[in-house]
């Protein structure tokens, strides 16, 4: 979760969606290692510059905030710094309202062997957590308070088509008959009024309409045991995450420890090694070899606090494990929320909640919270017995739609460019370039996309100026040069 290289209200959205999820965690006291943390993003010229500039627009923008959330410091003779504090004075260097100890951290990165950062963006309220007990519970609770006849779970039963039916028909007795939409199973067909495609990077394989917006890419990652953590001080790795990005821009690597001394350290990263970025990739059960090679080196070179060897070398002293994940990046780096357009294949009582890249534990819960009130709003068209007449969400008791006004307000503070609209769709097939081409090319390409949708006015921030200060001083060279 980069809450900087957000527009403010999708920042703004994120920080609320981590709130929420480490609110129900703690209010149902869900076994699903939960840290909370300080996210350390390390970053080389010229991105540090772009990273100070959006760091000090944010806290302008949203003072209560992101003033005690964001902060960053660079060093070197010409840096500047949203900091409070300068490394002039002698004293170690504190950041924020959260007092956090920058020489330590500078430290860190050096004992790790990251010597290429020439600042740093800090971003509290970020989170660890454990996503497959986090969802397990979540799942065994519906399964208990809702019963079979009002939740129903099929594993191991992956839906392989989906189509949509002329007009739809009434739904049979059981809920599984009749709708607008047919989801084809192994085990059988399934028919509703509305369905909600969860899908992520699989998302194409069901909306082939979607492919050159949601892309699937297999990220990989790679753990040992936190005993073997690197002995060389200071070393500040408990409760932080850190997130390198490298002089190329095209590679960003994370490092975390979890669960203390007893947990592990995992690294993940190294798609520039692997084939074509990893990008079209859907099978997480086979992991690429060069990119674990890559991993341990990392690992290595943490471990012994040595410069990272790009992967030329093996881990022999510790045991590492492997995975993988498939990760749906969005064209335009954004989630999609919201009703398919018929254009891409939707129709009504067809949703879409998909296409998070690597924040979707960030993200996730108000996209979903979203979505689902976006469902429980919109009528369906169904034909019953020669008449048409619109369908509502029968679990809300048949309330007519004139008192979902609260509901509809709601709705209508959601960031707008997360919307799954005709116009989003037109907008990013027209600005941005696809998945390929932005991580081969990197960040430097993502930022010079982000900042003409600022420059054509569809990044709105809550300041006077129509082109927030930070975009000015980026656009003005803080890159090296001019777009």
């Amino acid at each position: 979760m980069l809450l900087f290289q957000n527009s403010w209200d999708v920042s703004a959205m994120t920080l609320e969606s981590v709130q929420l999820l480490r609110d129900f965690v703690r209010d149902n006291d869900i076994p699903c290692e939960w840290q909370d943390c300080l996210g350390v993003f390390a970053v080389p010229q010229p991105m540090i510059g772009f990273g100070i500039a959006s760091v000090a627009d944010m806290k302008a923008a949203m003072p209560e905030s992101m003033g005690k959330v964001l902060d960053s410091v660079a060093w070197g003779p010409s840096a500047s710094s949203s900091s409070s504090r300068t490394r002039d004075d002698g004293e170690p260097v504190t950041a924020g309202d959260g007092g956090w100890d920058v020489d330590k951290i500078r430290a860190t990165l050096a004992g790790l062997g990251v010597h290429d950062a020439d600042g740093v963006v800090l971003q509290a309220n970020s989170a660890t957590v454990h996503p497959y007990r986090l969802v397990a519970w979540i799942l065994e609770r519906l399964l208990e308070r809702h019963g079979a006849d009002g939740f129903a779970l099929h594993t191991h039963t992956p839906v392989t088509r989906l189509s949509r039916r002329g007009g739809g028909a009434p739904a049979a007795a059981g809920g599984y008959g009749g709708g607008n939409w047919t989801l084809a199973t192994p085990r059988g067909d399934v028919s509703a009024e509305r369905v909600l495609l969860a899908t992520n990077g699989y998302t194409s394989a069901l909306l082939p309409e979607f492919e050159e917006l949601i892309v699937p890419v297999r990220c990989q990652a790679a753990a040992a045991p936190a005993t073997s953590s690197p002995e060389k001080p200071p070393l500040d790795l408990e409760s932080r995450m850190y997130t390198f990005l490298c002089g190329d821009g095209k590679r960003e690597e994370r490092l975390l420890q979890t669960g203390g001394a007893g947990g592990q350290l995992i690294v993940a990263g190294g798609k520039h090694v692997a084939a074509d970025f990893g990008v079209g990739v859907w099978r997480d059960d086979v992991t690429e070899p060069r990119v674990e090679r890559y991993l341990e080196g990392m690992l290595e070179g943490f471990l012994g606090g040595e410069e990272r060897n790009g992967g030329d070398g093996r881990a022999e002293t510790f045991e590492v494990r492997h995975w993988a994940g498939i990760e749906g990046y969005a064209r335009d780096y954004n989630p999609w929320v919201g009703a398919v357009p018929e254009a891409r294949g939707g129709g009504p009582g067809l949703f879409l909640c998909a296409g998070y890249a690597l924040n979707g534990l960030s993200m996730a819960p108000m996209c979903a919270k979203r979505v689902v009130q976006e469902m429980a709003t919109t009528p369906t068209r169904t034909t019953t017995a020669g008449s048409d007449r619109d369908h509502v969400d029968v679990d809300r008791n048949d309330e007519p739609l004139g008192a979902r006004d609260a509901a509809r307000d709601k709705i209508d503070l959601f960031p707008s460019k997360l919307m799954s609209t005709a116009e989003r769709i037109e907008i990013a097939m027209e600005d941005w370039p696809d998945v390929q081409t932005m991580e081969e090319e990197g960040v430097e390409t993502y930022i010079k996309a982000g900042v003409g949708q600022m420059i054509k006015g569809r990044n709105p921030v809550p300041t006077d100026s129509k082109l927030p200060s930070g975009s000015r001083r980026f656009e003005a060279g803080a890159m090296g040069r001019k777009w």
